[in-house]
C-alpha cells in the first residue's frame, strides 16, 4: 500500500516536472487529446525515435500510465530505481517474458493504461520500423482499445547518440482509437498477434505522413 502511494507521487512529480520542462524549452503541443479515453483501459502506442519519447507520451495523457520498458535500460542503477519508483513493467527484451506479460495483461484488466513502443526500440533513422509481435499480443489478449500516437521533434530535440538537448518543437499527434474486436483472423495465433502489431505500426505511420512534415 505504502508502494503505491509513493508510486503515484513519484509519477506525478516526474510527469509535471517533465511537462513543464517540455513546455518552456520546446514548445510542447498535443493534438487530438480528446481521443484519449478518460475512463477504463487503453493501450497507448507511439513511433520510438528519442529517450523524450516516453516523458511526450506522459505528458499527453491527463491519466497515469504504465510504461513497457526494456530491461537493457535499468543498467545504471539510479535509473533503474527511478523507472521502478514510477511504476514502469520492466520486461527482459532477450528472451519471452511470460511473467511480465501476465502482469502487464493483469494491469489492463485492473483498468490501468499502458504505453508501449511497438518497434521496441528507437528508430536509429527516424523511419517507422517493423514492429515487434508484442503490442499485437497484449492488444488482443486484453482487448483493450490501442491510441496510435505519433511523435514529432523529439528525435531533433535529443538526437540519438546526443549528450545535449537541441532547440526544437516537440508535439505528439494522437490518433483514433483502434478496437482490436474489430480484428478477424483465422489463422495462427502468433500471426495474428504480430498482424495487429503491423495494423497498429500502419496507423501510427499514416498518422505521421499526415502530420510529420
Amino acid at each position: 500500500m505504502l508502494y503505491k502511494i509513493y508510486s503515484a507521487i513519484a509519477y506525478f512529480i516526474s510527469r509535471n516536472l517533465f511537462k513543464i520542462g517540455l513546455l518552456v524549452f520546446f514548445k510542447y503541443r498535443v493534438t487530438g487529446r480528446e481521443n484519449i479515453p478518460k475512463k477504463g483501459p487503453f493501450i497507448m502506442a507511439s513511433n520510438h525515435v528519442s529517450y523524450m519519447d516516453p516523458p511526450a507520451i506522459g505528458a499527453a495523457s491527463r491519466k497515469r500510465l504504465y510504461f513497457i520498458s526494456s530491461e537493457h535500460l535499468c543498467k545504471n542503477r539510479l535509473l533503474a530505481f527511478w523507472y521502478k519508483s514510477v511504476g514502469c513493467l520492466i520486461i527482459k527484451r532477450e528472451e519471452s517474458d511470460h511473467s511480465m506479460m501476465k502482469k502487464i495483461l493483469h494491469y489492463l484488466k485492473e483498468g490501468k493504461p499502458i504505453a508501449i513502443f511497438p518497434e521496441g526500440t528507437r528508430s536509429e533513422d527516424g523511419a517507422i520500423k517493423e514492429p515487434l509481435s508484442g503490442a499485437g499480443f497484449i492488444a488482443l489478449k486484453s482487448q483493450a482499445p490501442v491510441i496510435p500516437c505519433f511523435v514529432k521533434g523529439t528525435e531533433k530535440a535529443l538526437p540519438r547518440g546526443a549528450k545535449a538537448f537541441k532547440k526544437s518543437g516537440v508535439t505528439v499527434y494522437v490518433g483514433s482509437p483502434i478496437d482490436p474486436k474489430d480484428f478477424k483472423f483465422e489463422g495462427k495465433k502468433k500471426d495474428s498477434y504480430r498482424l495487429f502489431s503491423k495494423k497498429i505500426m500502419n496507423c501510427i505511420a499514416q498518422i505521421g505522413k499526415r502530420y510529420g512534415d
